[in-house]
């Protein structure tokens, strides 16, 4: 198995149990969870060999970038909001915001697009932890842009390919952001 392929079962595994201990408490978080792992899931596939799912994961990854992360971002600023709290909501979020992203970035080409999208998604987590003032998350928002940048960046590190240093930061940062927050409260 690849790094590539490990990392993303890491990252879908992490996902997952995230997705298990929080039940239905947080529609919206569970919601762009889902839009995360289905990226990884395909991930597995893709960088395992299975050379029919780089197209899925292509497309679920552009997903996840334009419409699922920014749906987590506003859902932990904003955790009264009808996305954070509704799933048809949040859905309409993922399939709207997914949409426009896969017009604008995968057939115009703009890849602006994408990267703006990421940072109103880093600028709504470092507003909600500065709001929260919890250093896990502070250490969550830190790793997802440290993911960010390794996206940007695509050093290689030893011998692991940026794209399995991005899936390691990813699932650090989601678990830094979401687990203690579930545990303190015991929903959202």
């Amino acid at each position: 198995m690849t790094p590539a392929a490990a990392t993303d079962v890491l990252l879908a595994l992490t996902c997952a149990l995230l997705l298990w201990r929080q039940g239905r408490a947080a529609p919206g978080l569970s919601v762009a969870l889902s839009g995360i792992a289905l990226a990884a899931c395909f991930g597995v596939a893709r960088f395992s060999g299975l050379a029919a799912a780089a197209g899925p994961h292509q497309f679920f990854s552009l997903l996840g970038a334009v419409a699922a992360v920014p749906l987590l971002a506003w859902c932990l600023w904003a955790p009264s909001s009808l996305p954070a709290l509704q799933p048809r909501a949040a859905a309409l979020v993922i399939i709207f915001g997914g949409a426009g992203g896969v017009v604008l970035v995968g057939v115009l080409k703009l890849k602006i697009w994408g990267l703006l999208m990421l940072l109103s998604a880093v600028l709504l987590l470092v507003r909600a932890a500065w709001q929260r003032r919890s250093m896990s998350f502070w250490a969550g928002t830190v790793l997802l842009v440290l993911g960010g940048v390794v996206q940007a960046a695509q050093p290689v590190l030893g011998s692991w390919p940026a794209v399995a240093w991005l899936h390691l930061l990813l699932s650090a940062g989601l678990a830094w952001l979401l687990w203690p927050r579930v545990s303190q409260s015991g929903s959202t």
